[in-house]
């Protein structure tokens, strides 16, 4: 029989086709003419639709083929073939097929447009309105082709096919068009590729190309997707709410498509009579041969890898794929296929824990490469844990509340997404290995792969290149850590000793001091050109506000605890003299009664001060330190706006301490000198909103501490140009002014200030591999407690010298020591100073 097109369509067809690609290429060369894309883009549009033009031909010429056997075979034939035979043979292109021709190229022509466009942000403001009426245009002509066959009783098999690949391709374009112009992120594009990706998968399980029953909700979701991604596409409002409505076009579809896919499976497994999980089928093929075993396998082992291997973006919470191997999964494997040669398939409640076990293994996969990329540190679930949930209160107070609604559904939804996979890549998996053929061949690869993991540390050769680093040593590193935690055999002997606090402060003559632990300042200000660089005049201007207040300033470096985050670990370390780089030994020393510079101050007459504004719930930890007074976020008195999480702006803050504590409101002999600690706020991520500088500082006492226009401008939402890198050096920045301000106007004479950096800021801001170490300046107008810390180490000015002194919790032995004077004729601060609090 003839398989070709028959003779009598042949040259209406080729007329046809011919004439439609002549007029593409024409109505290429007018784009190209006035948008200055050039010849490249003509030949994209071009040859793009000459391959199409080529399938449809292909198309007419199977369908009419398909009607010919029809017509000519045995009665026997036509019953093989009655669902081909659904319309009368096609001599030429319908008046519908025309018009989907016609769509097929302005679709065509926007596909040609994909990487044409260059920097969203210079693209010309028509471009995209014109897109938008193109696409318009497509859309309304996918409403008449319908109607259209059906007046002209001219509806085919081949029309129909033809209409939906054209609706398919187009989709796929326009969610490519709403990428390439900023208005959603790439995943966008699964909308267009979803319906290739079930072609795909057809490969491997051909019940996937059985026919679906005609169903209104496959049209209605098929025209709000598309009708979604043309208003993602018009350039009115904000990015967020286009991205919004391509992810609810993206949800939509992929429920339609999961609907569809349990009607296909329900179908396939009909003739069964008995539940079915997954692969079953294999089963009921009699688990020998099993055509295609590879393929399904190869795809559900590909899911699960990618599951196991994915890496992380460096600065971000964002991943991408890896081209690696799982060791875990070999082993998994293995299991699986002993459980499977002992057991026979899993049943449903196995899989379901099969499924939660992958899903768990792949958040832990998630946080172990997020964490160090993100915040510079190890992840340690036992103790971070406990502060997840200020993660989710930071981003209520930071976003839209709608933002982190469809964050959390999106969340959700990824996990329940993962479970579904999972289960179905672990059932596939199953199921294949029935197969008689692939028993020996796994097997063997396991065993290969095993070995060549196990040899690693023998034959010194790298026998692993091809592996990612497994997720089974993560949780069993947690898990140790774990019970360290929960032991209750640790004692005082575990944590260094305590430096010696037999000093009399007499170095200091009675004079205020203010530590003042600046959040996420970090040598990164030093080390990064770029930082450097921004903070220069900062830093400048900072230093003459020091010497108009009478002052001088000597610095130096030293190594925090922590990096990125956890700062109650550094406060820690300089408070008490004590390494807290392992959070379990901050944990320790909260239970023991060790000195503190709190104690040592207070011992020594000094009133001493917690003055915490970024603390919002209850901090048990105050009972160890034992401040005469702490002042929380609730506390410290702030009546005005909040700005983001944190609320209290930090000149706000100092401005409250300095009229409550510092302020000289009464003779200097009739109240005890203090001793502050203050952490900052506004250098912690996200850096955004930040209250702006206020000149007139009683102003911040008020209930309205600024302007309307100027609370407008620092809550109106932004994105700071740069990234982060920017914002936190101009954050850096807001505090060196508002300090400088302060001690050259504001502090009394004699305060000494310590400023220390906590740990540095986010590895996104500070850049892999940075270093731990922080800056700490000592501000002070006397010269001989200066000339003491530069004995120790301490450069005079700003920048510190490149050596680092040592850990920071080594730092509270030199400032105990240089605050040391022990002579006679000094008097220390006292009875005298005990008259009033």
């Amino acid at each position: 029989m003839s398989t070709s097109l028959p003779t009598t369509a042949r040259p209406a067809l080729v007329l046809a086709l011919a004439l439609a690609l002549a007029l593409h290429a024409a109505a290429a060369v007018g784009v190209a003419f006035a948008t200055g894309w050039g010849a490249g883009y003509v030949a994209k549009a071009v040859g793009a639709m000459s391959v199409a033009l080529w399938l449809v031909a292909r198309g007419f010429a199977r369908t009419a083929s398909m009607t010919a056997v029809m017509m000519a075979g045995t009665a026997a034939e036509r019953a093989a073939q009655t669902a081909a035979a659904a319309a009368p043979m096609p001599s030429q292109l319908g008046p519908a097929n025309r018009v989907t021709l016609v769509r097929l190229a302005l679709a065509m022509l926007l596909a040609a447009a994909i990487g044409e466009l260059g920097d969203p942000a210079a693209v010309p403001p028509w471009l995209p309105w014109a897109m938008v009426g193109v696409v318009s245009v497509a859309a309304l002509l996918d409403a008449v082709d319908g109607p259209l066959a059906r007046r002209s009783k001219g509806a085919t098999a081949f029309g129909a096919r033809f209409d939906m690949e054209s609706d398919a391709w187009f989709t796929l374009v326009l969610s490519a068009l709403v990428w390439q112009f900023d208005r959603a992120g790439a995943w966008v594009l699964a909308s267009g590729l979803m319906r290739y990706a079930f072609v795909v998968g057809a490969w491997g399980w051909p019940w996937l190309a059985k026919p679906l029953a005609p169903s209104r909700r496959r049209q209605a979701v098929c025209v709000a997707q598309i009708v979604l991604l043309i208003v993602a596409l018009a350039p009115v409002g904000p990015r967020e709410w286009s991205t919004a409505i391509s992810l609810l076009g993206l949800v939509l579809l992929a429920a339609s498509f999961a609907a569809d896919l349990r009607q296909l499976a329900r179908a396939h497994a009909a003739p069964a009579r008995e539940p079915v999980v997954g692969p079953r089928a294999v089963a009921r093929a009699g688990g020998r041969d099993a055509p295609g075993w590879w393929v399904r396998f190869v795809a559900a082992g590909f899911v699960l890898n990618t599951l196991f291997t994915f890496e992380s973006r460096q600065g971000g919470i964002g991943v991408h794929w890896s081209p690696r191997l799982s060791f875990d999964l070999c082993l998994g494997v293995l299991a699986l296929m002993a459980w499977v040669a002992w057991r026979g398939l899993p049943g449903r409640r196995a899989l379901r824990g099969l499924a939660g076990a992958c899903t768990a293994l792949a958040l832990v996969r998630y946080v172990d490469v997020t964490v160090p990329a993100f915040f510079g540190r190890p992840v340690n679930l036992y103790w971070d844990a406990p502060h997840a949930w200020q993660l989710l209160r930071l981003a209520w107070a930071t976003w839209p509340a709608w933002q982190v609604v469809g964050a959390l559904v999106a969340v959700l939804s990824a996990l329940g997404a993962v479970i579904t996979v999972s289960r179905w890549a672990v059932a596939t998996m199953a199921g294949c290995l029935l197969a008689r053929p692939a028993r020996p061949w796994l097997a063997a690869g396991g065993v290969l792969l095993g070995a060549s993991f196990a040899a690693y540390p023998f034959v010194g050769v790298d026998t692993r290149w091809f592996f990612s680093l497994p997720i089974t040593p993560t949780l069993v590193h947690q898990a140790r850590l774990l019970g360290q935690a929960l032991s209750r055999e640790r004692t005082e002997a575990r944590l260094t000793p305590s430096p010696d606090f037999a000093g009399n402060l007499g170095g200091l003559r009675g004079a205020d001091v203010l530590l003042l632990f600046a959040e996420s300042y970090g040598a990164a200000t030093l080390d990064r050109p770029a930082q450097a660089a921004a903070l220069a005049a900062a830093r400048e201007r900072l230093a003459q506000a020091v010497q108009r207040g009478g002052r001088q300033v000597v610095s130096a470096r030293v190594r925090s605890p922590t990096f990125g985050g956890g700062s109650w670990l550094a406060h820690a370390a300089l408070l008490a003299g004590v390494d807290t780089q392992d959070p379990s030994d901050y944990e320790l020393l909260l239970t023991t009664r060790r000195p503190t510079l709190v104690s040592h101050f207070a011992r020594h007459g000094w009133r001493t001060v917690g003055w915490m504004p970024g603390m919002q719930r209850p901090w048990p930890e105050v009972a160890f330190y034992g401040f005469a007074r702490y002042a929380d976020a609730h506390g410290v008195g702030y009546d005005g706006p909040a700005f983001g999480y944190w609320r209290i702006p930090d000149q706000a803050s100092m401005a409250l301490l300095h009229a409550q504590e510092l302020a000289p409101s009464a003779p200097r002999t009739l109240r005890a000198p203090r001793f502050v600690v203050f952490p900052t706020l506004e250098t912690h991520a996200p850096f955004h909103p930040r209250a702006p500088y206020q000149k007139e500082w009683e102003r911040l006492l008020t209930r309205v501490p600024y302007t309307p226009a100027q609370l407008a401008e620092a809550l109106a939402p932004k994105e700071p140009p740069g990234g982060w890198g920017p914002a936190y050096a101009s954050a850096v920045a807001h505090t060196f002014e508002w300090l400088g301000d302060y001690l050259a106007e504001r502090a009394s004479q004699d305060l000494v200030t310590i400023v220390i950096g906590d740990h540095q800021p986010l590895a996104a801001v500070a850049g892999a591999g940075a270093s731990w170490d922080v800056p700490v300046h000592v501000i002070s107008p006397d010269e001989a407690l200066l000339q003491r810390l530069r004995e120790a180490g301490f450069v005079s000015g700003l920048v510190p010298g490149p050596r680092t002194l040592g850990a920071m919790h080594e730092l509270t032995g030199l400032f105990v020591r240089a605050f040391d004077l022990p002579r006679v004729d000094v008097a220390g601060p006292g009875p005298r100073r005990q008259g009033s609090p």
